[in-house]
């Protein structure tokens, strides 16, 4: 997706995919651009398996239905998918491309045909100032969806002055920013796995999600309290926004209990 702030939305959880919610869904305001891969059918979808263009709303501009081409977002068990993103600001067409892989390291090549293509001025769109990144929601239903590894390709022309007067998008992407000339192409490959389960509580969830590298740490809240003499004020470092505290403790590494 491409968004103009890092600002998250209040009540965009479900449908509306961590993007809009039921006031600003469908604003040209929003600036925002993002293809989606949907698993749950709203009476806007045409199934819970596609995937769509989505252009300042959830109600995709274009959309694929992605069994016809053999693929399954939410099977029964673990899959990977491997999936390319082009954009192309001379001739102002978004393509995507996809594949399915049955390990976590992508061993196939990029299709020569997308699965989805449509005509597209993100100038018109996006704001000239923008973040990219990834969104997701939530809703009654479980999955468990990790991006495994992603890269951003920019391919920026030589200067040419009947290219001055395009507009330039930055794109910020983790800790550093990418500048993309519209007359140039951008390409994004990213690849994810995606696992259903029936129970969020599911321990499979939970051991996957613990194994992933960055995965915060969980300690129960006795530890905590032993580590931090009752979350002693003498302990305290610092407070955040919403009351959370930022306290110090000490964890026994050979033991693998605090202290």
């Amino acid at each position: 997706m491409v968004a103009p702030d890092l600002n998250r939305l209040l009540g965009s959880s479900g449908g509306y995919l961590g993007l809009t919610n039921a006031t600003t869904d469908g604003h040209a305001s929003n600036h925002l651009l993002a293809v989606e891969f949907d698993t749950f059918k709203q009476d806007y979808d045409p199934d819970a398996n596609h995937i769509g263009l989505d252009i300042n709303s959830v109600v995709s501009n274009q959309t694929v239905s992605l069994a016809d081409l053999g693929f399954q977002l939410s099977p029964n068990g673990t899959k990977y998918f491997h999936v390319w993103i082009d954009y192309d600001g001379g001739r102002k067409l978004l393509e995507v491309y996809m594949t399915d892989e049955d390990a976590s390291i992508p061993t196939k090549p990029k299709p020569a045909s997308p699965i989805m293509n449509a005509s597209l001025d993100t100038s018109a769109v996006v704001s000239q100032n923008s973040y990219f990144g990834f969104a997701a929601s939530t809703g009654e239903n479980v999955e468990l969806n990790c991006v495994m590894s992603w890269n951003l390709t920019v391919e920026e022309l030589p200067k040419d002055p009947d290219l001055l007067a395009r507009p330039v998008i930055g794109l910020a992407v983790g800790i550093s920013a990418a500048a993309l000339v519209l007359a140039g192409a951008a390409v994004l490959g990213f690849f994810w796995v995606r696992r259903r389960r029936a129970e969020a509580s599911d321990p499979n969830i939970v051991g996957t999600l613990q194994s992933l590298p960055g995965t915060p740490r969980e300690f129960k809240f006795r530890d905590l309290k032993r580590a931090t003499g009752n979350f002693d004020e003498g302990n305290k470092l610092g407070q955040g926004g919403f009351g959370g505290w930022c306290t110090r403790g000490c964890w026994r590494r050979r033991t693998g209990r605090w202290r």
